[in-house]
Formats: C-alpha cells, sequence, structure tokens
C-alpha cells in the first residue's frame, strides 16, 4: 500500500525494485537467529514511514541496545527504566504533540537541577526510543528512557527523583 500512496521514490521501490547484481535469496542467521529474506532489492530504510525497514532497524537496535546494556550491567553498572507521556486528544495534530513531547525531553535533560542528579546519581547516558500510537484519544507519542548510571539508587532516592523528573516535565 505504501509504494501506491507515497510521493518518496525510494519508498516505492523499496522491496520491489532490484539492484546491482540482481536479486538473490538469503537464508542463515543473525545474531543466533534464524533469518531469510531477499538481497538486492531497494530499501528506504525510513524507520518513521516504511514497515518493513522500520521493522529491520527496530530488530538491529534492539540487538545493538541489547549487547551495550548487557556490558554495562556486567561492569557493575545500573539501569532505570523511564517512560513519559503527555496528555492528548482526539483531533490533535501528531506533529503538535510529538514536538511537545521532544522539547518537554529536553527541558528535563537541561538546566542545573538535572547537571546534580547526573552528579548524585552517576548518570552517565540514556537511550530513548520514541513510540508513537493511535487510539480513541487520537495521536499518543511518548518516550521510553534507559537511563545508565553508575551507581545503584535506593528505593526512596528514585521516588524522590521521578518526582523531581516529574515535575520538571
Amino acid at each position: 500500500l505504501l509504494r501506491e500512496v507515497t510521493m518518496i521514490d525510494r519508498c516505492k521501490a523499496c522491496g520491489w525494485e532490484p539492484i546491482g547484481g540482481g536479486v538473490v535469496v538469503k537464508v542463515g542467521t543473525t545474531a543466533g537467529r534464524p533469518s531469510a529474506g531477499f538481497g538486492g532489492l531497494e530499501t528506504c530504510g525510513r524507520v518513521w514511514l516504511c514497515p518493513v525497514c522500520a521493522a529491520k532497524v527496530r530488530v538491529r537496535r534492539g540487538d545493538q541496545i541489547a549487547e551495550g546494556v548487557g556490558r554495562h550491567l556486567d561492569a557493575g553498572y545500573w539501569a532505570w527504566f523511564l517512560t513519559v507521556t503527555l496528555p492528548h486528544e482526539y483531533g490533535d495534530a501528531l506533529k503538535d504533540s510529538f514536538d511537545a513531547l521532544t522539547k518537554a525531553l529536553q527541558h528535563v535533560k537541561s538546566g542545573r537541577a538535572f547537571q546534580e542528579d547526573k552528579k548524585r546519581f552517576g548518570i552517565i547516558g540514556d537511550i530513548k526510543a520514541v513510540e508513537v500510537t493511535h487510539g480513541e484519544n487520537g495521536w499518543h507519542p511518548h518516550a521510553h528512557v534507559l537511563i545508565l548510571t553508575t551507581q545503584e539508587i535506593s528505593f526512596e532516592e528514585m521516588c524522590a527523583w521521578y518526582a523531581r523528573l516529574d515535575a520538571r516535565w
């Protein structure tokens, strides 16, 4: 269906147009899992537009994240999970909601308060995945954030920290 409605040539050709030396069938394993597919076909790589490319990119990124976080945890460090969303209702434009989510995340992660939290908890980085769903209340963009730290955080500290993040949100 995307091929029929898109104006983007690469998306029209994705998974359809041969490139290079021709089309081949590939069977093997990827990251220890059985895999099969076609090679020698155009791909668009549009993670936000193409469902086929999005699935491929998501699997590859998931494997990379699992490996990196696994190394982080094996080194004796910690990871904390946070999901953020915002109020929305049917009729809200996706672009407006997405922009608000992006700006709110930037706000939470900037300023003196967050810099103090970084030092206090040993925050060395984060991995963010933005997800957009659509339902009864319209578009629903939200973000899942994995926060990587060098130290454990007690339950009480975590509750207080999340309360501060929520207030900034």
